[in-house]
């Protein structure tokens, strides 16, 4: 709470005005995504990680909005399935493992990750080892 309240004053002092958006901070902060549970109802940030990851293994034709709909849920759901997982639509201990660890990287290479796979989300999230990624 200090910190947004310096922030508003911050921007208050150079003449920006804070947002709402700053107000409505996600309910789990950056680093914190990977330790805990997400399903339909959840939003914030955690919920945005979650869609870009997913968007990697599933289609990138998910919206990436912040909110754990219907659509989000089919999209987990089908990744669960896909990879042998307990099919729930719920994000949590086995299916962050699997967003957070991209399946083609190079075993002659550890860390190197796809093109394609979102790094800065999986750090967002607190995937373990995304610091180490690289393309």
């Amino acid at each position: 709470m200090k910190l947004r309240h310096r922030l508003a004053v911050a921007l208050a002092g150079v003449g920006l005005a804070a947002t709402t958006a700053l107000a409505a901070a996600p309910s789990a902060s950056a680093g914190t995504c990977y330790d805990s549970m997400w399903r339909i109802g959840s939003r914030g940030g955690c919920v945005t990680a979650i869609q870009n990851l997913t968007n990697y293994f599933y289609s990138p034709d998910l919206v990436t909005d912040g909110i754990f709909g219907g659509k989000t849920d089919t999209a987990v759901r089908s990744v669960q399935s896909r990879f042998g997982l307990r099919v729930d639509g719920i994000v949590g201990p086995q299916t962050w493992r699997l967003l957070c660890g991209p399946q083609l990287g190079d075993i002659n290479n550890p860390g190197w990750v796809p093109l394609d796979y979102p790094i800065y989300w999986a750090r967002y999230a607190g995937c373990p080892g995304a610091w180490q990624y690289h393309y």
